[in-house]
Formats: C-alpha cells, sequence, structure tokens
C-alpha cells in the first residue's frame, strides 16, 4: 500500500523526449546502418540522454533504428523548448543520418512553439524542405570553415588551452584572447 494517495499528486513542469533514430528524413526516413565514427551527447540541467552509443559502435540494419532518447525538462513549456534546442545543437552523432536535423527544424516552427500540431505537421509545415535547405547551407558552411582552421596558429592553440585550464582551475568565465576562437559561456539553459 501506497502512503500517498491521487490528490496529493500534483504535476508540475514540462519534459519533451527526442527519438534520436538511425534514418534519413529526406529519404522517406529509411533506417540506416553504419559505424559511429564521433559521438558526444549534450549535458546539463534539464538534460538526459539514454544510450547505448560510443565511438566505434556499429549500428546494424537487423534492429530498431534507435540510438538514443533525448529528455528535457524544463518550468515551463518555452524553457523546455530552450533547453531542447541547446541540447540538439551540441548533440553530435557521426557516422549515420540521424532525426537530429527534423527536430531541430520542428523546434524552430512558429506553429510548434505556439502548441498548433496535427498528425500533418510535418507535411503542412514543410519540415523536410526546410531540413533540405538547412543541409545544403551547412555543407557551404564546413566547407568555408575547412579553408579557415590553416589560419589557427599554434599560438592561439596555446593560447586557448591555458585558458581553458585557468577556468576549469578557477571556475571563471573568461573569453579567449585570441580572435579565432569563439568563448563558449555555459548557462542554466
Amino acid at each position: 500500500k501506497l502512503n500517498f494517495n491521487q490528490r496529493k499528486i500534483k504535476s508540475y513542469g514540462w519534459a519533451m523526449e527526442f527519438r534520436i533514430n538511425a534514418e534519413d528524413a529526406l529519404n522517406d526516413f529509411l533506417p540506416a546502418s553504419g559505424v559511429i565514427n564521433d559521438y558526444l551527447p549534450p549535458s546539463g540541467r534539464g538534460v538526459e540522454v539514454h544510450s547505448f552509443l560510443h565511438q566505434g559502435q556499429v549500428i546494424f540494419p537487423y534492429f530498431d533504428s534507435l540510438l538514443a532518447k533525448l529528455v528535457v525538462f524544463g518550468e515551463t513549456r518555452d524553457m523546455a523548448i530552450i533547453r531542447a534546442k541547446r541540447a540538439l545543437d551540441e548533440f553530435l552523432i557521426q557516422g549515420v543520418p540521424t532525426l537530429i536535423p527534423l527536430h531541430k527544424a520542428i523546434l524552430q516552427n512558429k506553429n510548434f512553439i505556439k502548441g498548433e500540431i496535427s498528425t500533418s505537421f510535418i507535411k503542412n509545415e514543410k519540415i523536410l524542405n526546410i531540413i533540405a535547405k538547412d543541409q545544403k547551407k551547412n555543407l557551404k558552411l564546413d566547407n568555408k570553415q575547412d579553408l579557415q582552421i590553416d589560419k589557427v596558429s599554434k599560438e592561439d592553440i596555446a593560447i586557448f588551452i591555458a585558458q581553458v585550464y585557468f577556468q576549469i582551475n578557477h571556475k571563471k568565465n573568461i573569453s579567449p584572447k585570441s580572435k579565432n576562437w569563439r568563448s563558449i559561456i555555459w548557462q542554466d539553459l
């Protein structure tokens, strides 16, 4: 017998779950197989990841395509959406296509943010078209970044490493002095 009843249970906050599948949304959600080349899950306040993945993990075509479940919590729906956006931006899975771009596109949609969704949401809001445009834009950006990577000097790298070391040991947020590096200031989001 439980020592409380239904009347004493109060719900609060919001949670959202995102299924990160090895699927290609732009190819009729076709499941994919391959080897995980790189894996870095998001973390932080209000973020949980349930996964078996690691670098070098073989994804076979014989099983369910689920790679991970991302769960975010927030005091409000808006806070849960903000945390989900951050977590999906941080989530790195390379080696197989995933549904991360799909989830990111949905979270940017004004009707989703307002809570105006239906079973034909993806089709009506042209989410797949948005993903295709984003992939083309990201490919162009990746090519530009590959060209700029040679511009980072050994001095820039040394300054950056020293500043990270200082941040870890002194628990302070400081901005790198080198113009070629951007600082990420972690917040509670």
